[in-house]
């Protein structure tokens, strides 16, 4: 359990950092706000519990990922610039052990922030406004924490890949602002043109298929298909409505990408770490 110490370590070396505590505080604010805004200055009337947590939705979407980046893009490439990483290699941990630790020790960062500002805004809610579904609100604090961990992971993947952490923190920063601002506009109009009679000539039915397929392979689309299936709201993600007769128009086609994004880069930060000459 050679993982488990590096974890440890990795967490609690967050918190004498303060990036734990900045983290909880800014989760707190958002939910707390939000939680305050429709129980005290809309005037105390009950929104509807759907209503409240779907406007969750849009601010964690800019800031989850935010999170996880600067949680973990010098996870590991940090301690390879200041050398502390054959240190860390000298006790009994392997590369894939301190890999895995790492993920795992920053991923839990995240996860207290969120429960943290969570718990916290379920207490103002039950004092604000009532009507309080315990059941609907773990379901979605769940989806957030795993979300926070799937951008965690790209960010201690990346990490693991290279030996220079501005070049981690520009890619990653490229991927969050691909993910929140870009990806829903390439995939559903310069890709269909491209795929379209203007380049490739393919036929509609393989365009939208293709299309539809690349823009629920964003963590953004996927989190909100999660919510859709868990709990019905947020709503469709634009263009992916549809009869489900495409296996990733069904909802649950969010989980398969969530953990897609999760494994993958983080096996491929496996594989660059342990071939890479420290």
């Amino acid at each position: 359990m050679s993982w488990v110490a590096v974890a440890k370590k990795d967490f609690r070396d967050a918190g004498r950092s303060k990036a734990l505590w900045a983290l909880t505080i800014l989760f707190t604010v958002l939910v707390v706000g939000v939680v305050y805004f429709f129980g005290a200055v809309a005037g105390g009337a009950d929104p509807g519990f759907d209503t409240l947590l779907g406007s969750f939705i849009g601010p964690l979407f800019l800031l989850l990922p935010l999170a996880g980046i600067l949680v973990g893009y010098k996870s590991i490439v940090g301690e390879r610039e200041s050398g502390s990483i054959k240190l860390l290699l000298g006790l009994p941990h392997t590369r894939g052990e301190v890999l895995l630790g790492k993920l795992v020790g920053r991923s839990a960062v995240v996860s207290t922030a969120v429960l943290v500002g969570y718990l916290l805004g379920s207490i103002a809610f039950v004092a604000l406004i009532g009507g309080f579904q315990p059941v609907d609100y773990l379901l979605f604090v769940g989806m957030t924490v795993l979300l926070g961990v799937t951008f965690v992971a790209i960010a201690v993947g990346l990490s693991a890949s290279s030996g220079s952490s501005g070049l981690v923190l520009a890619v990653a920063v490229a991927l969050v602002l691909a993910f929140t601002l870009l990806w829903e506009t390439l995939s559903m109009t310069l890709l269909p043109y491209l795929l379209g009679d203007a380049v490739l000539g393919l036929g509609a039915t393989a365009v939208e298929s293709i299309s539809t397929f690349v823009l629920t392979a964003s963590p953004r689309i996927a989190f909100v298909q999660g919510l859709s299936f868990l709990l019905s709201i947020g709503g469709a993600a634009p263009g992916v409505a549809g009869d489900g007769s495409r296996i990733w128009l069904n909802d649950w086609w969010g989980f398969v990408v969530l953990a897609f994004w999760i494994v993958v880069p983080t096996a491929i930060g496996y594989w660059r770490f342990e071939n890479a000459d420290l």
